[in-house]
Parts: C-alpha cells; sequence; structure tokens
C-alpha cells in the first residue's frame, strides 16, 4: 500500500508518457502481417504489450526489444498446434483470437481468471459467419481456432456495444480475405476513435479501408508492407491523469508526446477540462497545456460512449465539483479490468462522494471529500485515477498500486506527487 502526499503548491510541469498501448499493439501486430523488418519507436514495454510479443514468438514471429524500440520481422504464421497466454490483456486476446485463423493449425488461447469472465461471443460468432472454426463456451475465453492459414470473404455483420476490439480485430485480418470483406456493424459502435485508430494505422502499412457509409467497412484483398521506422505517440490515456492533476491543483501540466487533433480520441478530455473550468492552451508545436482552476464545474450531462477510459478520469474529478453530472453510455465499463462501474462506485462513496449507479451510467456530486483506503481490483486505471484523488485530498492510501504495471510500470514513479509506502 501506498498513502499519496497531496501537492502542496502549483506545479509547471512539461512531462512525457509512454507510448500508446492502443497503437502499440496495433503495430506489433500490423508489423507481423508485413513481410520484412519495422521498427517501432517510442513503444510501450508494459504486461499487456509483453503479453503480445510473447505470442507473436510463439507464432514464429520475430520480436527483438531495444529499450522503447520494438524490432519486428514479419513473415507467415508457424504451423502446428499451439497455446498462447494472455493474462488480463484484453486488446491482445481479442486481436489474436483473430489472427489465428491466419495460421494452419489449432491455437488455444487463454487468460487469468478475469479474461475467462470478459466476453467474446461477439468476435467468436463474426468469425464463425466467413466459415472459421472456433469455438468458446457460452461466449467466454478460453477460445480454440482451427485455422486453415485461409480467410474466406463475405460480409461480416456484428454488433458494436460490447467492444470496438471486436471491430478492429476482424479489419486487421480484413486484407488476407480470399475475396474481400464487408464488416457492418448492427446498431451502436462504442469507442469509434479507437476503430479509427485501427483504420489508420492499416494504411500506414498499406492497406486501404472503405467506408461504404457509416459503420460499413469494405475491405479489399491487399498486401501489408513493412515500415522502415514507426513512431509510436504517447498515450492520451495516460495522459489524462497528469491534465486532470493540473485542472484539480491549480497548476500548468503540459504532455509533450501527446498532441492536439491526435487520432487517439481521449485527448477530448482535454476539451471535459476546459468545459469544466480549467485553461486548455494549444501550443505551437501542437502539444497541450492544462492550467487548473479553483472550483471545478460540474458538467450536467456527458455521453462517454466512444471514451471510456477517460471516464473514469472524469468520475473522480467530479468528486470534486458540487454539482451533480451524470456520465452515460459507459456500459462498456463493466466487462473491462473488473466492474468499473462498480468498482468506481464503491470507491468513491469511501471518500465521502454521493454515487448512484445504472448499467450504463453514474450520476455523481462531490464534496465533503475524506481520506480512505482504496481497492485497486487488479485495475491499473483505478489506481491511476485515485492517485489524482490522493493529489488534493490527503489521507489516501492505495492498495496494490504495483497493478499499473499492466499498462504503465512507471506510473508511480513519474506522476508528480509524493507517496509513503506501508
Amino acid at each position: 500500500m501506498i498513502e499519496i502526499i497531496p501537492v502542496s503548491k502549483n506545479l509547471n510541469l512539461t512531462i512525457s508518457v509512454p507510448g500508446s498501448k492502443s497503437i502499440t499493439n496495433r503495430i506489433l501486430l500490423l508489423s507481423s502481417f508485413a513481410y520484412g523488418e519495422t521498427r517501432i519507436k517510442g513503444a510501450l514495454l508494459s504486461d499487456d504489450t509483453k503479453y503480445m510479443i510473447e505470442a507473436l514468438r510463439v507464432f514464429g514471429i520475430e520480436i527483438n526489444v531495444r529499450n522503447k524500440t520494438f524490432i519486428v520481422n514479419g513473415k507467415t504464421y508457424i504451423t502446428g498446434d499451439k497455446k498462447i497466454y494472455l493474462g488480463n490483456a484484453g486488446t491482445a486476446t481479442r486481436f489474436l483470437t483473430a489472427a489465428s485463423v491466419l495460421r494452419s493449425g489449432k491455437t488455444y488461447i487463454t487468460g487469468d481468471k478475469r479474461m475467462l469472465e470478459r466476453p467474446i461471443g461477439g468476435l467468436v460468432n463474426a468469425l464463425k459467419g466467413v466459415g472459421v472454426k472456433i469455438e468458446a463456451k457460452k461466449g467466454l475465453p478460453p477460445i480454440l481456432v482451427d485455422g486453415n492459414g485461409r480467410l474466406n470473404g463475405g460480409i461480416i455483420k456484428m454488433k458494436g456495444d460490447i467492444s470496438s476490439q471486436f471491430i478492429s480485430a476482424i479489419l486487421m485480418v480484413a486484407p488476407f480475405a480470399s475475396h474481400g470483406l464487408v464488416v457492418e456493424i448492427d446498431g451502436v459502435l462504442i469507442s469509434r476513435p479507437y476503430v479509427d485508430i485501427t483504420i489508420s494505422s492499416m494504411k500506414d502499412f498499406g492497406v486501404v479501408i472503405k467506408e461504404i457509409r457509416k459503420n460499413r467497412f469494405l475491405v479489399n484483398p491487399q498486401v501489408y508492407k513493412p515500415v522502415p521506422e514507426y513512431l509510436i505517440e504517447g498515450d492520451a490515456s495516460s495522459a489524462s491523469y497528469y491534465y486532470a492533476l493540473a485542472a484539480l491543483t491549480g497548476s500548468a501540466i503540459t504532455v509533450d508526446n501527446v498532441y492536439f487533433g491526435s487520432s487517439q480520441g481521449d485527448v477530448y478530455f482535454t476539451e471535459i477540462l476546459e468545459r469544466m473550468g480549467a485553461r486548455r492552451a494549444i501550443n505551437k508545436d501542437r502539444t497541450i497545456t492544462i492550467t487548473g482552476t479553483e472550483q471545478l464545474n460540474g458538467l450536467g450531462c456527458i455521453n462517454m460512449e466512444e471514451y471510456p477510459d477517460i471516464a473514469m478520469t472524469l468520475a473522480v474529478l467530479l468528486a470534486f465539483t458540487n454539482t451533480k453530472t451524470r456520465i452515460e453510455g459507459i456500459s462498456s465499463l463493466r466487462v473491462k479490468e473488473t466492474d468499473r462501474i462498480e468498482a468506481l462506485t464503491t470507491e468513491l462513496k469511501k471518500v465521502g462522494v454521493q454515487v448512484e449507479s445504472f448499467h450504463d451510467a453514474m450520476e455523481i456530486k462531490g464534496g465533503g471529500l475524506k481520506g480512505a483506503v482504496i481497492n485497486t481490483y487488479n485495475d491499473h486505471r483505478m489506481a491511476m485515477c485515485f492517485a489524482v484523488v490522493g493529489g488534493k485530498q490527503k489521507d489516501i492510501v492505495i492498495k496494490d498500486p504495483g497493478c499499473v504495471s499492466k499498462t504503465y510500470p512507471t506510473f508511480f514513479d513519474d506522476f508528480p506527487v509524493e507517496y509513503i509506502k506501508l
């Protein structure tokens, strides 16, 4: 356990955050598809990306890790029956389930206890629809893919209200389909910015997707081409904790490797902070500086369907406002590393916040805060969110802070607050 010490003076900092997990895992996979060498610079090395790297090595891909540079030599995946263990790495599990179709042989995909509770039926059924032999009992991992090295073309219709990663997984393997593939989303597509990152990343490797109409994508047969050097942008979700600390403590913080206009939708968090009363400056190099204010404002009602990760950072910030705010469109948080709506509700109540939770929403009214011992539920974002709370509120103790290794192993060394190990 660690106790966070509140910030005692206004900070004026420029910091860097680790590379984007979402982009790193996408580029690792796409590099494995592209015959030849791709050098990935600024990559994130964390538990989640390590699982992706080790699984791709099982598939026969040579990956050398040199500090923040990954060197990937793409080629045809090796044949034969293989087993991969992915912990609680949801991105890697979804992406590699689809990629396993391209191997000749059976691939058994499993993970830790929580991963075995996270739904994957939408992706499994979509792949079955184009002739893939794949099984997942009750729509949950473990998953068994019996691949023959080919992917049939056709039309895939799938829902987009569980995880956008299902769609991204299909899109990334779609260029291998023999006669092209149409992916059509039925109903709402949550976290659309992450699908846009996928489309943009594929384009960088020479593959173009046509969006025939909204949420209907055409992918013709194409070949991925290696990229001599690919630079990963800093993680906008990780940056949100620094921006939030600035807004909360009257500080000025710039993140020098996350940019205005980024393909990462979570940069939207800086606009939300501006609405709450903080000052946002767009610098000449397109970096963003957030300067805090004495009192943050509530937001009335805000839909965070496209931005579930930063919805958590927003939730803890709302603890310091005096009006009620309703965050809607966050049902996907219930099937993440933990049930994040339930976890946030429980821990915010501990620190004196009025919270009411619903299936896809939370209503939060701050004020009257107090110290508390915070459970993190083995969820990296719970630990990082409540580090922000501790930057303002005294006596915040965080259990199992090491869970941040999932996406940001050095978070508590980098985050500009002091802490005491208990």
